[in-house]
């Protein structure tokens, strides 16, 4: 993409500021016999505001690489689109001064609603190109240090964001943490209070060392993590944000805490009534009554979350369903066995998670479970392949596959599916997901049936989760890539489903 068709693309950005600006200006007015007109129109100056800041970023461009290309002109697409609705509708909407019955009514009945439609349509287009700036113009991966990379993620927050990042680690006393729930994969519920006698909830994820020796190596790699998950937003990234970490000289462990956000809580126990940390592995045992919309919100999240890892330089290197937490709104507080929709996953499993610079651990452990969501040259006991970004996009391509199969017929959450599965090298683990997604019968059960992923998803599906499966082991991710192939195209299928409600 040459500099004049930048110069296009803020054109066409630079038009919906216009339209934006008129819209505000007449939707303001309307307050005067609508008080909810307030709200619409405080959204559309955020949007405003997101609109001015990425026009100075777009024009800080010079030249874009055949993946910027691409990404650009879909949502160039997109916003082009957006424009003429948008236009059609600021010019057919009469003044409020002096407004006649019919255009109180009318503005009451549905030109109110087509406005809030186009809003979210427009709220939609700048997340996409928030994360898009992140990735590309501020170019986090290729920076040589942590704290550069970390700063740059700070950056994209600051430029693009209504809220500030702010990192504000504690020296944590584990004695200032209650614990509220039983173990569950390395993590538990607790309470928090700080030293100023304040509480909060908070999640605390141990990880774990078989000697003192290998504790004391982890250390460098644990003050790095804590520090780029302190800058954690689970609005933009569906990372909690870290308050802290602790250990003590006679334990094998380190304790890290992630605040859980205001207005939400972790689930509670139906039987008990106790807190329970309710994770993608604990939904996938129930019958799915999620629809399609919600199945795509979820992987497009998902994907986000892990594009925002990949942003700062680190690899997840642990992506499996009972890393992926949900957190439920504190208003829905009947107890029940699962969430009435899938709520936006929560990226956990930090406990082997390391800087790309760093040193890959070539060991891992062969438990089969685990090794379904591994890539196939991550499997050994010793000598696996160095760990690399591509492995994670590979683990959310099975991820992609489970949640899209689920409910499917004779469908079984895979680490429970041990005819399948169990005993298989890499190679034919991979093989028996690729059949999965055609609707071929696992080898183990030749009379199984089912009707194959794109009956389930579609084919833009299909093709987002054959691209994660067949990713070379030695090819590199560009961020700008993973965009264009995994989140964005996720996301577009998502809003394309239905209009959520920020």
């Amino acid at each position: 993409m040459s500099g004049f068709e930048i110069v296009g693309l803020i054109g066409v950005v630079n038009s919906t500021l216009g339209l934006t600006k008129e819209a505000i200006q007449k939707i303001k007015a309307y307050r005067k016999f609508d008080e909810a007109s307030a709200e619409l129109s405080l959204q559309l100056e955020t949007d405003r505001e997101t609109l001015d800041c990425i026009v100075v970023l777009l024009k800080l461009s010079t030249q874009l690489s055949e993946d910027e290309k691409r990404t650009y002109l879909t949502l160039y697409a997109h916003l082009e689109s957006m424009n003429i609705r948008l236009r059609g509708k600021v010019e057919g909407l009469p003044p409020a001064v002096g407004a006649s019955f019919t255009t109180k009514s009318a503005w009451a009945l549905w030109r109110k609603k087509e406005f809030e439609g186009l809003e979210r349509s427009l709220y939609d287009w700048l997340q996409r190109i928030h994360l898009i700036l992140s990735t590309m113009k501020l170019g986090a991966i290729n920076k040589e240090t942590p704290t550069e990379r970390l700063q740059v993620l700070v950056s994209s927050f600051k430029s693009l964001s209504t809220q500030t990042s702010t990192s504000s680690l504690e020296v944590i006393d584990e004695n200032q943490i209650r614990h509220l729930s039983s173990w569950q994969s390395k993590r538990m519920c607790c309470e928090y209070t700080d030293q100023f006698n304040r509480s909060c909830q908070v999640i605390c994820e141990y990880r774990i060392y078989a000697d003192k020796e290998a504790k004391d190596a982890a250390t460098p790699t644990i003050s790095q993590l804590v520090e780029v998950l302190s800058h954690g937003d689970y609005e933009q990234t569906g990372i909690l944000k870290c308050r802290g970490s602790f250990t003590s000289p006679d334990v094998l462990y380190w304790g890290i805490c992630f605040q859980v956000p205001r207005g939400l809580r972790w689930h509670q126990d139906v039987t008990t009534g106790n807190p329970k940390l309710l994770s993608l592995k604990d939904l996938l045992l129930k019958p799915p009554r999620f629809s399609l919309s919600q199945r795509l919100r979820f992987a497009a999240e998902l994907a986000r979350s892990i594009l925002y890892i990949h942003l700062i330089g680190w690899v997840h290197k642990s992506i499996r369903p009972e890393n992926i937490v949900f957190l439920e709104e504190e208003i829905a507080a009947s107890q029940v066995e699962a969430p009435p929709s899938i709520p936006k996953p929560v990226l956990f499993g930090y406990d082997v998670a390391r800087d790309t610079a760093s040193l890959s651990d070539q060991t891992s452990d062969t438990e089969w479970r685990n090794n379904i969501y591994r890539h196939p040259r991550r499997q050994f006991d010793i000598h696996n392949a160095s760990y690399t970004m591509t492995h994670d996009v590979y683990s959310l391509g099975v991820i992609l596959l489970e949640v899209g199969m689920w409910g499917s017929n004779g469908f079984r959450p895979f680490e429970r599916d041990e005819r399948r599965f169990k005993g298989k090298t890499g190679d034919l683990l991979k093989s028996e997901l690729e059949g999965m997604i055609a609707g071929l019968p696992a080898a183990s059960d030749p009379n199984g049936q089912n009707k194959g992923l794109s009956v389930m998803m579609g084919d833009q599906y299909v093709e987002i989760t054959r691209y994660c499966l067949g990713i070379g082991e030695s090819e590199e991710v560009a961020s700008s890539a993973f965009v264009q192939d995994v989140w964005l195209r996720l996301d577009l299928m998502r809003s394309s489903m239905s209009a959520t409600t920020r």
